[in-house]
C-alpha cells in the first residue's frame, strides 16, 4: 500500500495530458461559479422546512421562490450550453488558437453541433440541462477535431483577402470549415435518426444508457453498476452524476418485491453520496484530520461549505482527485462500503427504508432523518461517515506523500527549464505549462503566504576590496520551503511575476533590506559600509512601487546610510523621460543606483546615458571565463575603461577561484563578491564574519 506500481502512475500521467479530457476538466472547473450558484439556489427554494416554505412563496408576492428557482433553471438546466461553450473555449487554448474572431468560430461551431445532435430547437430544453452533458461533451469533442481538420486543409488564395482587416480576414477564413462541420453533424444525425428511429442524438444515448442498465437483471444489479459507472466517470474528469442523470430514475425507484423501497433516489443522495461522488465528506474529513500540507488543508477549508451541500467539485478539481491513482482508490471503494452498510442495514431492519424524499443539496445527518423519518437514518449516516473517513485517511497521507515527491521533481524541471532561459535569453511561463501548472500554482499560493507571514530570509554576501577590506554586501534573497528546501531566487522572482505579487514581494524585500541596515549603522564595525539590494525592472516602472521608495527613503532616513539599489533586468525596460526622471528622483532621495549583471547590451548602456548610476555590477558570465577566454578578459577591460571616463564604480561577481580575482585585478577591478571571499549568509553570521576580519586586521 505504499506505493503505486510506476507503469500505473505512468498510463494516468498520458491520459492526463489528452486535451479532450483536460478540456472536460477545465470547463468544469470554469463552471464551478454556475454549479455553486445552481446548487445554492436549490437549497433556498426546497429547504423542507414549512416556516420557511410559506414565508418565501408570501413575502412581497413570492419574489424569494422566483428568484431562487429563476437561478436554478438559468444554471442547472442550461448546464450543457455552458459546458459546450466552456469546454470548446479551453480546446480553442490548447491548440494554440489566436483570440478573435478565430476562437469565437470554434466555440459557435460546436455549439451549433451540440444543438444539432440534441434536436434543439423542437426537443424542449430538457437536452440542455444537466441530463445533456454526454451529448455536449461529445459534439465538441467531434465538432473541434473536424473543424481543426478541415481549417487546415481549406486553402483560400491570399490575393482574396489583400483588401480586408485582419479580423474580417479570420473571419472569412471561418465560413467554410463552419459551412462543412454543421452540415457534416445535420447529415450524419438526420441518419442516426432514420436508422434508430429516434428525435434526436440525446434520445439516443439516452436508450442507450438504458439498453445497458436493462442487462443487469436484478436491481441490486443495477444499483451497483450506476455507482461504479459514476466513479469511473470522475475518475476522468467527468461530472459522473451529470452524465448517468438520464437513467438515474431508471435505476433508482421503488421497486417491487420484499426490499423493493430500499433503492429509491433517496437511498442514493442520502447515504452514498454525502459530501457528492465518491462519498466527498469523508474525504474532506480526512483532510482536516490527517492531511499536514498547507496547500492540501487550504483546498479542504476552501471545499467545507460546498461540500455540506454535497457539491464536491472543488475537492475533485482542486486536489485534484481525478488521474490520481492515490485518491481514485478510495474514491471507488467508499461508496460501495457505504452502500453495502446502507443496504444491509435495512435489509436487516436495523435502519427504515426511506419513505420521504429530499434536495440532493440537504446537509448530511439532516438528510438521513428526513428520507426515514428516523433518528437511526442519521445514525447509519454517523457510521458511514466514521468508516468512510478510516478508508480515506492513510490514502491521503499517500497523496501527500506523492505531492511532496511530485513537486521536488516539478521544481527541479523549473529550475532546469528556467537556467535554459536565462541562458538563451528567453522568457518563460509556467502557469501555460500542462504538466507543471499544478506544482505552479501551489508553489505560488506558499510564495505568497511566505510574504504575508514574513517568512522570507535576506542572507548577506560580503564585498571585497583588493585591500582584503569589507567595504559592503548585497543583501539576496532566500526562501526555504517545507517540501523543496531552498528555492532557487531567480525562480522565486519569476513565480511571484506569474502570480502578480511580485510588488508585494519586493517591498516586504525593502523593508526588511532597510530595516537591517539601519540596525547595521548602529554597529562601528558595520557603520557607513554598503547594503545594497536588487528591484526588477517590472517593479521599476510602476509609479506607485517609485513613491514606496520614496517614502522608504524618508521613514529609514537612509540619507544617513550607504543604501544601493541594483536594477536588474528580468524585464524590457523603455529608457524614455519618465523613467531617466525616476531614477533621478530615487537619487536624490538618498539611494545609489547600480546596473546589475552589465554587459554591452543595449538596455544596459542605456542606463549609463545619464548620471543617476554610480555602480556598475559585471556580467556573471563574462567574470567566471575571464582566466580562461581572452575575449571576455577584453570585454571587461573596455567597460573598466568606459565606467573610469564615466566616473562609476566597478564590482565583479561571482568571484570564486584566486585566478579570476587575478585576472580582474590585472584588469583593473579592484572589487570583488564572490565564494572565494565569503558565501552568502544570514544577518547573524554576518555580523560574526565582520567581527572577525576587524579583529584579524588588528593583530
Amino acid at each position: 500500500m505504499n506505493t503505486v506500481p510506476k507503469n500505473i502512475i505512468s498510463i494516468m500521467e498520458k491520459i492526463e495530458q489528452i486535451d479532450i479530457l483536460i478540456a472536460i476538466k477545465r470547463g468544469l472547473v470554469e463552471l464551478l461559479p454556475v454549479i455553486l450558484t445552481g446548487a445554492f439556489a436549490l437549497i433556498l427554494f426546497s429547504f423542507p422546512w414549512k416556516p420557511y416554505q410559506e414565508f418565501i412563496t408570501s413575502w412581497q408576492g413570492g419574489i424569494l421562490d422566483t428568484l431562487f428557482q429563476g437561478a436554478y433553471n438559468v444554471t442547472f438546466e442550461l448546464l450543457s450550453v455552458y459546458m459546450t461553450i466552456s469546454m470548446s473555449y479551453q480546446l480553442t487554448i490548447l491548440r494554440g488558437v489566436k483570440s478573435g474572431s478565430s476562437r469565437a468560430a470554434w466555440i459557435v461551431v460546436s455549439l451549433a453541433s451540440f444543438f444539432v445532435l440534441a434536436g434543439v430547437p423542437g426537443n424542449g430544453i430538457e437536452p440542455l440541462g444537466a441530463r445533456g452533458l454526454f451529448t455536449a461533451i461529445m459534439a465538441v469533442a467531434i465538432a473541434v477535431r473536424l473543424f481543426s481538420f478541415i481549417s487546415k486543409h481549406i486553402y483560400i488564395r491570399e490575393t482574396a483577402m489583400d483588401a480586408l482587416d485582419v479580423r474580417m480576414e479570420r473571419a472569412v477564413k471561418m465560413v467554410v470549415p463552419t459551412i462543412i462541420v454543421i452540415s457534416i453533424f445535420v447529415i450524419v444525425n438526420d441518419l442516426i435518426l432514420k436508422i434508430f428511429g429516434v428525435e434526436n442524438v440525446y434520445q439516443l444515448i439516452k436508450q442507450g444508457w438504458s439498453t445497458l442498465f436493462d442487462c443487469s437483471c436484478t436491481d441490486l444489479g443495477k444499483s451497483v453498476l450506476f455507482v461504479f459507472l459514476t466513479g469511473l466517470f470522475w475518475a476522468f474528469g467527468i461530472h459522473g452524476s451529470d452524465m448517468l442523470d438520464t437513467v438515474v430514475d431508471q435505476v433508482f425507484i421503488p421497486v417491487q418485491g420484499a426490499h423493493g423501497a430500499i433503492l429509491s433516489r433517496p437511498f442514493l443522495d442520502t447515504f452514498i453520496l454525502m459530501g457528492g461522488c465518491g462519498t466527498s465528506i469523508c474525504l474532506l474529513l480526512a483532510i482536516l484530520i490527517a492531511a499536514r500540507r498547507k496547500s492540501i488543508r487550504s483546498m479542504g477549508r476552501m471545499a467545507i461549505i460546498p461540500a455540506i451541500f454535497n457539491v464536491n467539485e472543488v475537492l475533485v478539481y482542486g486536489l485534484p482527485i481525478i488521474y490520481n491513482p492515490y485518491l481514485l482508490v478510495p474514491f471507488f471503494l467508499t461508496p460501495f462500503v457505504c452502500f453495502f452498510t446502507t443496504y444491509a442495514s435495512m435489509v436487516m431492519g436495523l435502519v427504515p427504508a426511506p419513505t420521504h424524499a429530499a434536495p440532493w443539496t440537504m446537509p448530511v445527518f439532516i438528510s438521513g432523518y428526513l428520507v426515514t423519518g428516523s433518528v437511526r437514518g442519521t445514525i447509519l449516516q454517523l457510521v458511514n461517515v466514521v468508516i468512510g473517513t478510516g478508508l480515506y485517511i492513510p490514502f491521503v497521507r499517500l497523496h501527500e506523500k506523492r505531492e511532496v515527491e511530485g513537486a521536488i521533481r516539478d521544481y527541479k524541471r523549473m529550475v532546469t527549464i528556467l537556467q535554459q532561459a536565462e541562458s538563451e535569453g528567453e522568457s518563460v511561463t509556467f502557469s501555460d505549462n500542462l504538466s507543471l501548472v499544478l506544482t505552479t500554482k501551489a508553489l505560488i499560493v506558499d510564495l505568497k503566504n511566505a510574504i504575508r507571514k514574513q517568512e522570507l530570509s535576506l542572507f548577506y554576501q560580503p564585498q571585497i576590496n583588493a585591500k582584503g577590506e569589507c567595504i559592503g554586501a548585497e543583501a539576496l534573497l532566500r526562501w526555504e520551503h517545507n517540501s523543496v528546501g531552498f528555492v532557487y531566487p531567480p525562480l522565486i522572482m519569476q513565480l511571484a511575476l506569474e502570480g502578480r505579487c511580485l510588488e508585494d514581494l519586493e517591498k516586504s524585500i525593502v523593508r526588511q533590506v532597510l530595516t537591517d541596515a539601519k540596525t547595521f549603522q548602529t554597529m562601528p564595525e558595520l557603520a557607513g559600509k554598503k547594503v545594497s539590494f536588487n528591484i526588477t525592472g517590472y517593479s521599476i516602472q510602476s509609479k506607485a512601487f517609485e513613491q514606496f521608495l520614496l517614502d522608504a527613503a524618508k521613514e529609514y532616513d537612509i540619507n544617513k546610510m550607504d543604501i544601493c539599489l541594483e536594477l536588474t533586468e528580468q524585464a524590457a525596460i523603455r529608457m524614455d523621460d519618465t523613467l531617466v526622471n525616476r531614477f533621478a528622483r530615487l537619487r536624490e532621495a538618498g539611494y545609489t543606483l547600480a546596473v546589475d549583471d552589465f554587459s554591452m547590451g543595449s538596455t544596459s548602456i542605456k542606463y549609463l546615458t545619464g548620471s543617476n548610476f554610480k555602480i556598475i555590477k559585471l556580467d556573471g558570465y563574462l567574470v567566471r571565463d575571464i582566466a580562461e577566454n581572452a575575449r571576455c578578459y577584453e570585454i571587461i577591460s573596455h567597460i573598466l575603461s568606459l565606467s573610469k571616463s564615466l566616473n562609476a564604480e566597478i564590482i565583479a561577481e561571482y568571484v570564486s577561484e584566486r585566478k579570476v580575482q587575478e585576472k580582474l585585478y590585472e584588469a583593473g577591478c579592484t572589487i570583488y563578491q564572490g565564494w572565494l571571499y565569503a558565501k552568502p549568509m544570514p544577518k547573524e553570521e554576518y555580523l560574526q564574519f565582520i567581527e572577525d576580519r576587524v579583529r584579524a586586521q588588528r593583530r
